[in-house]
């Protein structure tokens, strides 16, 4: 099995000598500290921030470990899934190292909870537009494709309810 897994997230390489934060506090810890170093001031927000990305990039990394442990392949690229034309350029070239695409799943996601009444267009936009362009996107991207097999999450909270996610649920 190849997989191309698609992401926001920029992969980027991550200094030795924060291997050893194996968590978000130890992580910002560090990162305190390493900034205090190099005189930098830091706000918590910036640190928090940060610390997301290392650890996001973390979870990349560990999936296509785990995806090769089990005799798949598997490549990252990062890319807004709504970019129509973006994601077509990055689809041929997965075609040309790896031949058709098979199968899609669409799983992207933002969480910017708010109560429906105080969000703004923009914002309920940008969680809804995710999900939908991203998908159509993908499409369309896709639409010669021997497509085989196709899942598509959507959020539990679309069928139990969670405060500050209409748009999320949607």
């Amino acid at each position: 099995c190849k997989l191309v897994l698609l992401g926001r997230t920029p992969l980027a390489d991550e200094p030795a000598a924060w291997a050893t934060a194996k968590n978000d506090a130890e992580l910002k810890r560090t990162l305190l500290e390493d900034a205090k170093r190099r005189g930098e001031a830091v706000t918590p927000t910036e640190l928090s921030a940060r610390a997301e990305r290392i650890l996001a990039n973390r979870e990349i990394r560990s999936t296509i470990e785990r995806v090769r442990a089990v005799g798949g392949d598997a490549r990252y690229d990062a890319v807004d899934v709504q970019r129509t034309d973006d994601v077509a350029r990055l689809l041929a070239d997965v075609r040309q190292s790896w031949g058709p695409i098979a199968g899609l799943v669409h799983g992207a996601g933002v969480i910017a909870d708010k109560l429906v009444e105080q969000k703004t267009d923009a914002q309920f936009d940008r969680v809804f537009d995710t999900k939908v362009k991203g998908l159509r996107a993908l499409l369309s991207a896709t639409k010669d494709d021997p497509i085989v097999m196709m899942c598509f999450f959507s959020s539990v909270a679309g069928r139990t309810g969670n405060r500050g996610q209409c748009d999320y649920a949607m």
